[in-house]
């Protein structure tokens, strides 16, 4: 992440009362890179620590990155470049990748096509997918839209419920 090559963002790592050294490792990336913020709490699971997040967040922009995913070094620059005046959300494609480095070879892409999406097509979209883009990774969106929208805590799918709510609110998604 730190690698970016679109130097202006904020990284916030939110420590959900780790046991381990995940803490330690944070602080050390926060005293190496002024663009990192930590911020610790006692654990509360997936959905708190997102919500924390979000709250504290000081860009114009959200982008959701879960300790178990990786970005290309130009990810945020590719997506910044779709978030025009008008587009309210910019999805991008994934790949699967094991913890040896294998890459599924199953076709992974949510969409048919590249460019504007209305919100009808977006919401098919979700119901249509196995799993993306019903998850809230691998997507660029203008803070506003999360405005008054939280994580609740659940057991499975608090993004997708999510998604759903932040779905309803755009008018324009580049995909």
């Amino acid at each position: 992440v730190v690698n970016q090559t679109c130097p202006d963002f904020e990284l916030l790592l939110v420590n959900d009362g780790s046991t381990d050294s995940s803490y330690e490792i944070c602080k050390k990336w926060e005293e190496k890179d002024n663009r990192i913020k930590v911020i610790s709490k006692e654990n509360g699971g997936v959905s708190s620590a997102r919500n924390l997040g979000m709250e504290l967040a000081k860009g114009e922009y959200l982008f959701f990155l879960d300790g178990d995913d990786w970005i290309r070094e130009d990810c945020l620059e590719k997506l910044l470049s779709h978030m025009t005046t008008d587009v309210d959300l910019v999805i991008s494609d994934y790949q699967e990748v094991d913890d040896e480095g294998y890459r599924s070879t199953l076709n992974l892409q949510h969409k048919h096509f590249e460019g504007m999406l209305t919100k009808l097509d977006a919401i098919q979209d979700v119901y249509e997918s196995q799993i993306y883009p019903k998850v809230i990774w691998g997507k660029l969106y203008r803070k506003e839209l999360w405005e008054n929208i939280r994580f609740n805590h659940m057991a499975y799918s608090e993004d997708t419920y999510a998604m759903f709510q932040v779905l309803e609110l755009t008018e324009k998604i580049y995909s």
